[in-house]
């Protein structure tokens, strides 16, 4: 059962541990991990026995790592070797919260497998600008869009349909005929149970 709060703003976190639910322990990469508490997408799963990597390079957010036990790495996410580094053979989950560079941070991290992603796109403020490319990349590299378009579920944008993230999965890992568009967090949770 859940030994902590999920605290991922857009419910990145539940997601995960629903489609792979405790006792469950897996691997994550946490690009852009912002605080490593607050608005976190995996620190819920390190609570619940999850192992992984975070990167972050505010140094406002570094401080808050110190209890922490994942690998924290303060540099840019762009210049890290990915092939080079010694992680799973296959990651669990990765996160990629760096907004405009989103993209070209996909072409680097691709050199891992992973079992599901979330990445965001931010298509309320920039169209289909960076969706289309992220899109077209994870399609081509086999992974299936679970949740396309999730809309921004936080205070301030009640009735507003803000698309900001799309969520996949890889279909050699993760077999489900569920598929949602233009949902928030909450409702594919909720369908998820």
């Amino acid at each position: 059962m859940l030994t902590a709060k999920y605290q991922s703003l857009s419910k990145q976190d539940e997601f995960v541990s629903s489609l792979l639910p405790p006792p469950y322990k897996g691997f994550y990469i946490d690009i852009g991990s912002n605080h490593a508490i607050k608005a976190n997408n995996s620190y819920a799963l390190e609570l619940l026995g999850w192992d992984g990597l975070c990167v972050e390079i505010n140094p406002e957010y570094i401080g808050t790592y110190k209890d922490r036990k994942c690998r924290l790495l303060t540099e840019n996410a762009l210049d890290i070797s990915w092939g080079s580094i010694t992680l799973p053979e296959v990651i669990d989950y990765i996160s990629i919260d760096i907004d405009e560079l989103s993209t070209e941070m996909l072409d680097k991290i691709l050199v891992l497998e992973a079992k599901i992603l979330t990445i965001e796109h931010d298509a309320y403020l920039y169209g289909d600008r960076y969706r289309s490319v992220q899109r077209k990349t994870l399609i081509s590299r086999g992974y299936k869009l679970f949740a396309g378009d999730v809309l921004v579920e936080q205070d301030g944008f009640e009735d507003k349909k803000c698309p900001f993230e799309d969520w996949w999965i890889n279909p050699l890992h993760i077999s489900t005929n569920l598929n949602f568009t233009s949902k928030l967090p909450s409702e594919i949770i909720k369908a998820l149970r």
